[in-house]
């Protein structure tokens, strides 16, 4: 099983490739489960290609022909007795949840989330990415558009940025783990 970031990055490139002006990401951990939730505001997936997206080597777009992302995703998601989800409306977006079990005899792995929206920040000048992450009671949320407001005089783009945006999440999500990682 690949880590659960490396899921949410293929995820929010798809939203990226959709011409997103806004992405929301949700990671959830529950007692028994991890939930990821992407949602974008990108041109949504016709109800043709939405029933076999989920299927390897189906894509929505013609200039890729993997179409490896969601079913990989899938297939972890089931694997540890979770569930996937889709849904779509053209011209509207996309929502995309998958659900991982804590309890199944599969492993999962969290990953290095900070990383992940990192590497998304490198595209934030076309799109606003939306972060929240809940464990334990506890919340933490980062916003594009509410960075913009405080830090006016940085740009998110900008390698020094990154970094500082990076080591806050990953700090965030530590503290908020109590020091434990999934």
């Amino acid at each position: 099983m690949r880590d659960l970031s490396l899921n949410l990055l293929d995820i929010a490139e798809n939203s990226i490739d959709a011409n997103s002006s806004l992405i929301k990401i949700s990671v959830t951990i529950e007692e028994k489960s991890v939930v990821l939730l992407v949602e974008d505001d990108g041109c949504g997936i016709n109800s043709e290609i939405l029933d076999k997206v989920s299927s390897p080597f189906v894509s929505t777009k013609s200039n890729k022909n993997r179409g490896l992302g969601l079913s990989l995703i899938k297939e972890d998601a089931e694997s540890t007795g979770g569930s996937f989800s889709i849904s779509s409306q053209e011209g509207e977006g996309t929502t995309v949840q998958t659900v991982f079990l804590l309890n199944s005899q599969r492993q999962i792995f969290l990953g290095d989330i900070g990383a992940t929206i990192a590497v998304l920040l490198s595209d934030c000048k076309k799109v606003d990415i939306e972060f929240n992450y809940s464990a334990n009671g506890k919340i933490f949320s980062f916003s594009t558009v509410e960075f913009r407001k405080v830090y006016r005089d940085l740009e998110l783009d900008d390698p020094k940025t990154i970094v500082l945006v990076r080591d806050m999440i990953r700090e965030n999500i530590n503290n908020i783990n109590g020091g434990l990682s999934i």
